[in-house]
């Protein structure tokens, strides 16, 4: 009876997310670092591990200039917000069931973590929920870039990985319905 009653309260979604979340291995342990350097808009390198690319997991940003071919649209747009953003920050690194994409680069999500009020303002305005119960603002930057329409959801890869799918997937449906960023300047 009492498991009725619970299981009533919630979904049979949220309650198999929970316990997928909560039993789940991840590929590699969490880790942190000093970004070093932001290549485009989805690849950054932490200064101690300087020949390692890290990717934003499920963020596709569009491309810059390569060997003559024309940026994307966006392109250098997406790379400057993110370096703005985090270069020369420290960052907290997770990763998800998958740790390496094609091309050799880890993949993961990047947390930017602090109590200052430069990320309390960062959250206010793209309206982030990412106020922990220590008083710390942690902000996740796939969502972050998503949600302000500098890059898209990169959908072959969220759907392979679970950690924080939903919450790209919201923020990209805010982005394209509000006109942000490409989706009105990529048209």
């Amino acid at each position: 009876m009492t498991i009725l009653l619970f299981l009533s309260c919630i979904t049979l979604e949220e309650l198999s997310e929970q316990v997928n979340l909560q039993y789940q291995d991840w590929c590699a342990s969490s880790r942190s670092g000093r970004v070093g350097r932001v290549y485009d808009g989805d690849t950054i390198f932490l200064e101690q591990f300087e020949d390692d690319a890290l990717r934003l997991l499920g963020v596709s940003a569009p491309e810059l200039e390569l060997s003559g071919a024309p940026a994307d649209c966006y392109g250098y747009e997406a790379r400057d917000f993110l370096r703005g953003l985090i270069l020369n920050e420290d960052v907290i690194v997770e990763y998800d069931v998958e740790c390496e994409d094609i091309y050799g680069r880890e993949l993961t999500w990047i947390f930017l973590e602090g109590d200052d009020a430069a990320i309390s303002d960062m959250m206010i305005e793209y309206e982030i929920d990412g106020l922990q119960e220590d008083g710390m603002y942690r902000v996740l930057i796939n969502e972050l870039l998503i949600r302000s329409g500098y890059t898209r959801l990169f959908e072959g890869e969220v759907a392979k990985n679970i950690r924080y799918t939903d919450r790209l997937e919201r923020a990209q449906d805010e982005a394209e319905a509000g006109g942000l960023g490409l989706w009105s300047a990529c048209q």
